[in-house]
């Protein structure tokens, strides 16, 4: 199965992720069957050898890719790669969950085949901002799970001054 998660908030989507291949892989996630990539310093030829390899030890693999930006129009990946991956779409590994994660918005699929071929048949979980009261919210929910105590005003003034930033915001209410 092929997932995609593509929005504003990378981190965020990072973290659902993370979740989601958790929940798959639970006790059993060790080299033979995850694999993490980054477009921004791997080919996507090894992304799709990677997905087409059997694991050995388990019955599902994961395989990972951030900053799939060829999804939003942002990224470039040669012609050759682009009708590898096709080929993958059409037929993937059933023991594979692969994950394509991006940055901004799916590009029209009247401009990108991959991303057409990809609404046919993939899981894509387009993921809106986050509003202040979500942030604040999950800030609230996360503190409860450190047994920690702090009410809705200071988690609040530390949303104003990280500025909504995802990532600070929870680095900050970790100290």
């Amino acid at each position: 199965m092929i997932h995609v998660y593509i929005g504003e908030e990378g981190p965020y989507l990072l973290s659902l992720v993370r979740k989601e291949v958790n929940n798959i892989l639970k006790e059993d996630k060790n080299d033979f069957n995850f694999a993490s990539f980054d477009m921004l310093n791997s080919s996507l030829s090894d992304v799709i050898e990677e997905a087409q390899n059997v694991s050995f030890l388990s019955d599902t693999k994961v395989v990972v890719l951030n900053n799939a930006n060829f999804l939003t129009g942002e990224g470039k990946v040669n012609q050759k790669e682009l009708e590898k991956f096709e080929k993958y779409i059409k037929n993937p590994n059933p023991m594979t969950e692969l994950f394509l994660i991006s940055i901004g918005k799916l590009e029209s699929e009247k401009k990108n085949k991959i991303v057409a071929l990809l609404k046919e048949s993939s899981v894509i979980n387009v993921i809106d901002k986050l509003t202040k009261d979500d942030l604040i919210n999950m800030g609230m929910r996360y503190v409860g799970l450190k047994n920690c105590e702090i009410d809705r005003e200071s988690i609040e003034e530390i949303y104003l001054r990280v500025k909504g930033d995802y990532q600070t915001f929870f680095n900050s209410l970790d100290k």
